[in-house]
């Protein structure tokens, strides 16, 4: 299949919509912060790592069933 040429008068779309967006860094953002704080507490580098990835997922599970889609 031949590729078509991009139209020079269309931006081209983006990588992410600003839901997806705004979602990833809040979540991103949730889950250092408690790896942050798990560290802070004494606990081994990755055990840390682990929470912080955990609270990653759950905040982005957590905040797409609470951010409304359009």
């Amino acid at each position: 299949m031949a590729r078509q040429a991009p139209n020079p008068d269309r931006p081209p779309e983006p990588l992410l919509s600003l839901r997806a967006a705004v979602i990833f860094a809040l979540a991103l953002a949730a889950g250092v912060v408690v790896g942050a704080l798990t560290l802070w507490t004494g606990a081994v580098a990755p055990a840390a790592v682990l929470t912080g990835i955990a609270a990653f997922g759950g905040t982005a599970r957590g905040l797409h069933d609470v951010i409304g889609k359009r």
